[in-house]
């Protein structure tokens, strides 16, 4: 399970863990395609949506790198249709 913190911070200021079983991780900036949906996350509805993300990224001639992989936002007492869920890939930039 990951947690992202707010842009304003660095990792420096940012909230030491109180539990030592949870560590601070600096990921490197990077540009991510997305593609939204609620509902309950079930694996095939999140396969069908990765189809449909890399389908997309494609026809819009957008390079995929790495496969696909799911965000999911909600408790697990979230109602089904007010889930918020996303399918990402990161995607090459014009820096890359």
């Amino acid at each position: 399970m990951g947690f992202y913190l707010p842009g304003e911070y660095e990792a420096g200021s940012a909230p030491t863990p109180t539990n030592p079983a949870v560590s601070l991780t600096v990921e490197p900036p990077r540009t991510l395609a997305v593609l939204p949906f609620s509902w309950y996350a079930t694996p095939g509805r999140t396969e069908r949506k990765r189809r449909d993300l890399l389908r997309a990224v494609r026809a819009a001639d957008v390079e995929p790198v790495g496969e696909p992989f799911l965000l999911q936002y909600d408790d697990p007492w979230t109602p089904p249709f007010m889930r918020t869920n996303e399918v990402a890939v990161a995607v090459a930039d014009g820096g890359e």
